[in-house]
């Protein structure tokens, strides 16, 4: 009976092992972490809280600005987009990124038209991703609802945020799924480096790395990103490919 009883206990303990191998190897197959899908490494001793300023010009016309702020909290990191292109748009975003687990945890994003209004929020959870958009024009109300799981996705504005930590290859990265908060869509983008090169902003002239984000799917944008060599490094300038638009630092 006492043998009987004791095999019992040994086979729950077996059993409760297993599920907790199997709980752990399928929280470790479905994780999202930022870099590793994209063969990248981020520093993040480098990462402060910090606030830039950017004027956005067409033709060397302002047109608009551009204020971008990184709030480190612990393990929390809190992306803020205020994007105003003057008289036609102003976007507010946040982003919110766990560096224990390397991925984004949620999203928020405000456009502001002149006859309409535009919300989104945002809930990541490893592959699973779930929005409700409102796009508020008077008295009428459109709703846009996602809820997929995607494998090997990033956050567009993250990638953003992030590049002037990422130690960058002199290669180019495959196809990545990339997140557009404002557009609510996925635009598959290739990364390449592309080099160094000298540029002068109004915030001074800096020696950069020039990466390129691109994209050929419809209503994409595709960019040109100019990181500062020196420390510390900072997005100095960005390109809009085909819409002669330059995004310069101006402190």
């Amino acid at each position: 009976m006492k043998n009987d009883m004791f095999i019992q206990k040994i086979k729950i303990i077996v059993l409760s092992l297993c599920c907790l191998l199997g709980y752990c190897t399928t929280f470790a197959q479905t994780r999202q972490p930022f870099g590793k899908q994209m063969n990248m490494k981020v520093d993040f001793t480098k990462l402060q809280s910090n606030i830039t300023h950017y004027v956005m010009k067409v033709k060397n016309k302002k047109v608009g600005s551009w204020e971008w702020e990184v709030e480190r909290t612990g393990q929390t990191i809190r992306f803020k987009d205020i994007s105003i292109l003057d008289g036609q748009v102003r976007e507010d975003a946040l982003i919110t990124f766990d560096t224990r687990l390397m991925e984004v945890t949620a999203m928020e994003v405000k456009m502001k038209y002149n006859t309409a209004v535009m919300t989104g929020k945002i809930k990541a959870s490893r592959a699973h991703l779930k929005a409700d958009y409102v796009l508020q024009r008077g008295e009428q109300t459109r709703n846009k609802q996602i809820d997929t799981t995607i494998h090997h996705w990033v956050a567009r504005p993250l990638l953003i945020g992030l590049m002037p930590y990422i130690t960058w290859k002199a290669k180019q990265v495959p196809d990545i799924a990339v997140f557009s908060l404002a557009s609510a869509s996925f635009w598959k983008m290739q990364i390449e480096v592309l080099g160094e090169e000298t540029i002068q902003v109004p915030a001074g002239t800096f020696q950069t790395q020039k990466i390129a984000l691109r994209s050929q799917d419809p209503g994409s944008v595709s960019n040109i990103f100019y990181i500062s060599k020196g420390f510390p490094r900072k997005l100095v300038r960005v390109d809009v490919v085909g819409r002669d638009m330059q995004i310069e630092l101006v402190k």
